[in-house]
């Protein structure tokens, strides 16, 4: 919870900035960050490899195997270039999705998230991926921006509209399911985090497991 508390303010900036109540973010990255384990780690190395072997490749080329046809790089450990990465453990792909959906909308614009003016990024580029797999590791701010815009997304498939503060409870479990998944059915992540939801709620800056009901 601490660590948590520490960026209460920006989670407060983002729930006045979007249509999303701060208790929501808070109950993901709350069951995102219990939920890390060595695994979780292992993958982010991986996939962290991945992207220098690439880079030192194209390197490599262009200083000397310029006049010949670049070979096609399939990358290191198992090909691995994308994992969920950072406190709210959002996957690179997903991150490009929820950005592109915010910025289709005009939810927000390229130089409030801090991203070259103009750009738009494509989930099957390269480049793209790598470049917003690694803000999500290195910044945590932007790592909790991307995942109240991934909150957001799945509320406009699931429901069709964002109206947190009007959906049922099944609705809202619905959403939150679809944050670690596409699936169309409540599960017991959606329904343990709903629950997460209740509690920061009541009490923002107590722990889920040491509220009163």
């Amino acid at each position: 919870m601490r660590l948590l508390d520490r960026y209460s303010p920006q989670i407060s900036a983002l729930a006045a900035r979007y249509p999303i109540p701060e208790e929501y973010i808070r109950a993901v990255v709350f069951k995102e960050m219990t939920g890390l384990n060595v695994l979780d780690l292992a993958a982010d190395a991986a996939v962290s490899l991945y992207w220098k072997r690439r880079e030192l490749r194209a390197r490599l080329f262009a200083a000397h195997l310029a006049k010949t046809p670049e070979p096609v790089f399939r990358g290191g450990l198992l090909g691995k270039k994308d994992s969920s990465v950072g406190w709210a453990q959002i996957y690179g792909f997903v991150a490009i999705d929820a950005l592109n959906f915010a910025l289709g909308r005009g939810l927000c614009d390229n130089e409030t998230l801090g991203l070259p003016a103009g750009r738009r990024f494509e989930r099957g580029n390269d480049d793209d991926l790598c470049f917003i797999w690694r803000r999500l590791r290195r910044d945590r701010a932007f790592n909790l921006e991307m995942c109240a815009l991934n909150l957001l997304a799945a509320a406009e498939e699931m429901t069709g509209r964002i109206d947190f503060d009007g959906y049922a409870p099944q609705e809202l479990k619905l959403v939150l399911t679809r944050y670690n998944g596409r699936l169309d059915h409540v599960t017991p992540y959606g329904e343990e985090t709903y629950g997460y939801c209740i509690s920061f709620k009541k009490a923002p800056h107590t722990a889920p497991g040491r509220v009163k009901t």
